[in-house]
């Protein structure tokens, strides 16, 4: 089988003290698939919480992290689903600026889900993720 994943992941985040941050994300993922049966697409919605702690002091270039997070999800495709999703990730970002930075990072999740129409039938997916991206942090005046 083959994967084609775009994935939009804002989120937004509040230091509630020095170093640890809490927030909340939204993600839409649209996935298309190739197998033998021909052509499969999806698309999935997520709503999630995450608390993430820096390591590092402030004034660096560059700062260490680990995250965990929760997110509620809801997959359409030929049936409906809808399922948690739990993981973490420790990873790395530099700064360009005070509010800019590219992010690197390496995770672990697991996806159980539901199907709609048969309660009993739950499907677990677990995945190891690489990222990069960019973070805009917004400064208190």
């Amino acid at each position: 089988s083959k994967y084609s994943i775009i994935e939009i992941n804002p989120d937004i985040g509040y230091f509630i003290k020095d170093k640890l941050v809490i927030g909340s994300h939204l993600k839409f993922e649209n996935t298309l698939y190739k197998d033998s049966g021909g052509n499969n697409h999806h698309s999935s919605y997520f709503l999630g919480i995450y608390t993430r702690y820096y390591f590092l002091k402030q004034k660096k270039f560059y700062n260490v992290f680990s995250q965990i997070n929760y997110d509620y999800n809801i997959h359409k495709s030929d049936l409906t689903s809808y399922g948690h999703k739990y993981g973490f990730k420790i990873g790395a970002v530099a700064f360009f600026t005070n509010s800019v930075g590219l992010e690197f990072s390496l995770g672990y999740d697991i996806n159980s889900k539901k199907i709609k129409r048969d309660s009993s039938y739950t499907n677990k997916i677990e995945n190891i993720k690489a990222s990069i991206g960019f973070h805009f942090y917004l400064e208190k005046k």
